[in-house]
C-alpha cells in the first residue's frame, strides 16, 4: 500500500491514533482515565499490516515520537480539548424553535409530529395540560408521544384520567383516585424532577384556577429518545404506547388544545455548553 500522505491523525470520543511512514500507534480510551496516562500500542505496519504484533515494549523511542507526533496534529487541527463524551452527545437535544420556559400548544387537530418535532422531555420537570370538555361517554387518548418500545401517553378511560411511562416496554400506570366530572377543564399531569432521569408525576384537574391533585408516582425515566416514532393529539396511531387500549382510540369529547409546559432544570445541558465553549474557543 502507498500513499502520498506523510501522517495521518486519528480521534473519536477519546480513542486516539496516529500513523507516520508505516508506523501507526494508537490508544483505545477508557472513560475516568487522564488522557496523558492511557497505554498505547505501537505497530510497524510495512511489515505487520494486520497489527498482531505490539512494538510498544521493544520500540519505546519511536512510542514516544509517535504520541508526541499525535499531540501536535491534534494542536494543529483543533482537536483539543479533547471530549470523551460519547452517548451524552447522541442522547442530547438542543432546544430549537422555542425555549423551555415558553410554553408549546398543540390544537386537536395537529398532524402526526415526528419525533424531532416533540416537545423534549427527558431528563427535565415539565407539565402536560388539555383543555377539554366531558360528556357522560368521553374516553380516549389525550396525547401519545412514542411507541409500545416507549413512551407516554396520557387518556381517559372509565371516566378516570390515566398516565402511563412506557421504559422499554415496562410500563409505570397512574390513574386518578377518583372519577372524572363531566363539563370544561384542564386535565394534565405534572413530573417534577428529583434526580438525574428519576421524578414524581401527578395528576391534576383544573377548574376556574382551582387544582385538584389525583395521585402520583415515582417514576424512572430514559435519557433517550425512546421510540422512531413521534407524537400524536387527540389519539394514538402508531404502536400504541400503552397495551390497555386498541388504536387509535380517538378522544371522544371535545379537546381544544394539548400543552407542553417545560422546566430549565437540566444540569447536563449546562455541562454541555461549557464544554462546547472551550471548544469554540479552541477554534479560534
Amino acid at each position: 500500500l502507498t500513499t502520498n500522505r506523510p501522517k495521518q491523525y486519528y480521534e473519536m470520543m477519546g480513542h486516539r491514533a496516529i500513523w507516520s511512514d508505516g508506523w501507526k500507534a494508537v490508544t483505545m480510551h477508557r472513560k475516568g482515565v487522564s488522557f496523558e496516562d492511557e497505554k498505547w500500542a505501537l505497530y510497524d505496519t510495512s511489515k505487520d499490516f494486520s497489527e498482531c504484533h505490539d512494538l510498544s515494549a521493544d520500540e519505546p523511542e519511536k512510542l514516544k515520537e509517535m504520541i508526541d507526533l499525535w499531540w501536535g496534529e491534534a494542536e494543529s487541527f483543533n482537536v483539543l480539548p479533547l471530549d470523551d463524551r460519547g452517548n451524552e452527545l447522541f442522547f442530547m437535544r438542543r432546544e430549537d424553535r422555542l425555549p423551555p420556559s415558553k410554553p408549546q400548544r398543540f390544537l386537536q387537530d395537529t398532524p402526526h409530529l415526528e419525533r424531532f418535532k416533540i416537545p423534549d422531555v427527558r431528563n427535565r420537570s415539565f407539565e402536560i395540560a388539555a383543555k377539554v370538555t366531558l360528556d357522560g361517554d368521553s374516553e380516549g387518548v389525550l396525547v401519545a408521544s412514542g411507541g409500545r418500545t416507549g413512551g407516554i401517553v396520557l387518556y381517559v378511560t372509565d371516566f378516570h384520567l390515566v398516565f402511563e411511562y412506557n421504559f422499554m416496554g415496562s410500563s409505570t400506570i397512574l390513574s386518578s383516585k377518583k372519577k372524572l366530572d363531566a363539563g370544561e377543564c384542564e386535565l394534565g399531569v405534572s413530573y417534577l424532577k428529583t434526580a438525574e432521569n428519576h421524578g414524581i408525576a401527578s395528576l391534576y384537574i383544573e377548574n376556574s384556577d382551582n387544582r385538584v391533585h389525583l395521585g402520583e408516582v415515582e417514576i424512572d425515566t430514559l435519557p433517550y429518545r425512546q421510540t422512531m416514532y413521534g407524537m400524536d393529539v387527540g389519539k394514538d396511531l402508531g404502536p400504541t404506547v400503552s397495551d390497555k387500549y386498541v388504536g387509535p382510540f380517538t378522544f371522544t369529547g371535545d379537546l381544544e388544545w394539548i400543552e407542553f409546559r417545560l422546566e430549565n432544570d437540566r444540569d447536563d445541558l449546562v455541562a454541555a455548553a461549557e464544554v462546547e465553549a472551550r471548544n469554540a474557543l479552541a477554534d479560534q
